[in-house]
């Protein structure tokens, strides 16, 4: 298995796509030569930064899961569209990863992240939003404020108390899990059969027309 993917981008100048999952990369070398890099797969190594990836102009699809990341930066990634981090050792996300424009699906799921950065409410492109599995108590009361496109929420197995303090109201809602959080389960059971916005509504504390 890999161990140093060191050469590789100045011998393969013209990639899209890269996959090197699988490996027992620890760190990455100078990416600047991959400047056409569309889609890049770090899966299943042993990385604890990515900071190299600031290199990547171009980069639209970024899957590294079960890594052992514990912060994520991505500026310089301003064409990212889709991010998967889940099963590493986040417990920060920086607030700035949420301002690249066209961010529509991010997922950090399996991690220990304490709480989400304010910033998640100006990821306008926000379509699915993936943090199950943390250590979150709750979520930022403005996300959905400006995330119009946001139509995928999975905050289950966290430690959200209710009410959640979010705008559903003004969500398209299609789907809705906050399995495995205790404080909320209550008011979700009492609700079995009703649409995702009418369960939104619920967690929120707002009304429930029968």
């Amino acid at each position: 298995r890999l161990t140093s993917i060191a050469g590789l981008p100045a011998a393969t100048r013209a990639a899209e796509r890269v996959d090197v999952y699988h490996n027992a990369l620890v760190g990455l070398p100078d990416l600047r030569h991959w400047r056409r890099l569309l889609r890049l797969d770090l899966s299943h190594n042993r990385l604890t930064d990515v900071r190299e990836l600031a290199a990547l102009p171009r980069l639209e699809a970024l899957t590294a899961t079960h890594n052992r990341l514990a912060s994520l930066r991505l500026v310089g990634c301003g064409a990212l569209v889709s991010v998967d981090v889940s099963h590493n050792v986040l417990v920060r996300i920086r607030g700035d990863t949420f301002t690249l424009p066209r961010l529509a699906v991010v997922r950090l799921a399996g991690n220990a992240l304490p709480a989400l950065p304010p910033e998640v409410a100006r990821a306008s492109a926000l379509t699915t939003l993936d943090v199950g599995g943390n250590r979150l108590t709750a979520l930022p009361p403005s996300l959905g404020a400006d995330n119009p496109a946001l139509t995928h929420l999975d905050a289950g197995h966290n430690r959200l108390r209710f009410p959640l303090p979010l705008p559903f109201s003004r969500l398209p809602v299609e789907y809705l899990d906050v399995r495995g959080n205790p404080s909320l389960m209550a008011v979700a059971g009492s609700l079995r059969g009703r649409s995702s916005v009418e369960l939104a509504c619920a967690l929120v504390g707002s009304p429930v027309s029968d």
